[in-house]
């Protein structure tokens, strides 16, 4: 502790009725072993009363000039200066220091803001680049400085995301019945011929040829059943079922900072393809891509107690057709879409699973001889039936856990003294400083004041 430092701490007692202000600064110098230096400009004729038992050098000297409209500095390790607490005076007397912040998690313009809102700085320099505040200003008013940004400067809470995403897909497929020909081919068939010759040297021999030949219009006109050949298809029995239970799963684990945004895809980019024909002929392709798959957006937002707001996102898409245009070279798809919003607040590692996203189908085909397949019971024998039966539903599950919880300062680190109305304790602003008068009581006989300061006053 510095030689002021001890000066400071000492207990005095002062008990004036409108007593100059010169003898109580005499009384304290004295008691205290200070050196006091007044300003001229410090009215000679200026009182006041004060009743202080056994407090600090530090507590009266900052509640005399309180009342009195006055101001004082450090000189030295054992001198004071009092000085009228006026613009002009805080100009010349008092000393400024120049401080820099590093801020390791607020932003460096939000908190110079609120610097000069709340404690009226003007002399503030932001460094963007190094997330940093240069202030230039009292020592007091640096002190509050950093209790404010104290306030400030906390790490942003976390929370840990565990989803699981489930498509659950169950599917049916019966396939019962006779499939009969569903169409029958007549032919005419081609006219054949033979021709046979011999020639005798030793031996007799007899050659017979055959051959075909094409079939004329007249040969339509003479066609008989065993002159037409008749083609039917196939002869099918169906006895069969396929059951299938299809689960496709994504457990993402995603680490999110407070009130900002997590993304997740879980899929592919399609593209588009467009054409475009511009006034001379040139033909001019745009590609775009769209996002097909399984994708979720989730904002958390944390709340005091452990408690985590949820904002989510989820949306389930999926390719049904391919359009392609092949004359101008246009491609797109028809795209299917299942998607589900809302705002959820939980606890820490409390579970929520959201469901119900289902797309039921269901698709009966009949294949039959008419007139015979409708026939009852026996019909069975002239028709298949081909039931087909498909339900998928999307289930998400989501359990948020803390990391980081929001780190809430002491109450008595959120409140401290910031001066007056007119001024910041330190600094007197001088737009609003210039506007205050000081009352000055009346002079008024000493009454029962203490014998010592009376002779101090004697001998000013």
């Amino acid at each position: 502790m510095t030689p002021l430092d001890e000066a400071m701490e000492k207990k005095v007692t002062l008990q004036f009725r409108d007593a100059p202000v010169r003898s109580l600064f005499d009384a304290i110098g004295k008691s205290s072993g200070l050196n006091i230096v007044i300003d001229k400009d410090v009215q000679q004729d200026l009182q006041t009363t004060i009743y202080l038992r056994d407090t600090t050098v530090r507590a009266a000297l900052e509640k005399i000039v309180l009342t009195t409209r006055l101001g004082w500095r450090t000189l030295d390790d054992n001198t004071l200066l009092i000085y009228p607490d006026e613009p002009a005076k805080q100009a010349d007397y008092q000393g400024l220091v120049v401080r820099g912040f590093h801020l390791a998690n607020a932003d460096a313009k939000l908190v110079a803001n609120s610097m000069k809102t709340i404690l009226r700085f003007s002399n503030v320099v932001v460094d963007e680049k190094l997330n940093m505040i240069v202030v230039r200003d009292t020592p007091q008013a640096i002190a509050l400085a950093e209790q404010l940004i104290a306030l400030h400067d906390v790490a942003e809470p976390e929370v840990m995301l565990e989803v699981a995403i489930l498509e659950v897909s169950k599917g049916k497929l019966e396939n019962l019945g006779v499939a009969w020909p569903t169409s029958a081919t007549l032919s005419p068939l081609a006219r054949t011929f033979s021709s046979g010759g011999s020639t005798t040297t030793t031996t007799t021999s007899t050659v017979t040829s055959s051959g075909t030949s094409s079939l004329t219009v007249r040969d339509l006109f003479n066609l008989t059943p065993g002159s037409t050949l008749l083609t039917l298809g196939g002869l099918t029995l169906n006895f069969g079922a396929t059951d299938s239970d299809v689960n496709i799963l994504a457990s993402p684990r995603i680490r999110v900072k407070n009130r900002e945004k997590a993304k997740v895809l879980i899929g592919e980019r399609v593209p588009n393809i467009s054409a475009t024909a511009t006034s001379n002929g040139v033909v001019s392709q745009n590609i775009t891509y769209v996002d097909v798959g399984l994708k979720l957006e989730v904002e958390s937002q944390i709340f005091p107690g452990n408690e985590i707001g949820l904002k989510l996102s989820l949306e389930v898409s999926s390719i049904n057709e391919k359009l392609e245009n092949k004359s101008n070279g246009n491609v797109a798809y028809r795209i299917g879409t299942r998607n589900t919003a809302t705002v959820l607040r939980l606890k820490d590692g409390e579970n929520q699973v959201l469901a119900g996203l289902i797309q039921d189908s269901d698709r009966k085909t009949v294949n039959k001889v008419p007139l015979l397949g409708d026939i009852p019971i026996l019909g069975r024998l002239f028709r298949s039936d081909s039931d087909d039966k498909g339900k998928t539903e999307i289930v998400l599950s989501i359990t948020p856990r803390l990391v980081r919880g929001i780190a809430k300062p002491d109450a008595a680190n959120e409140t401290f003294d910031a001066g007056t109305i007119t001024g910041v304790r330190g600094r007197r602003n001088e737009a609003e400083g210039a506007s205050v008068v000081v009352e000055q009581p009346q002079q008024q006989p000493a009454q029962a004041a203490p014998a010592e300061p009376r002779r101090n006053r004697d001998e000013n």
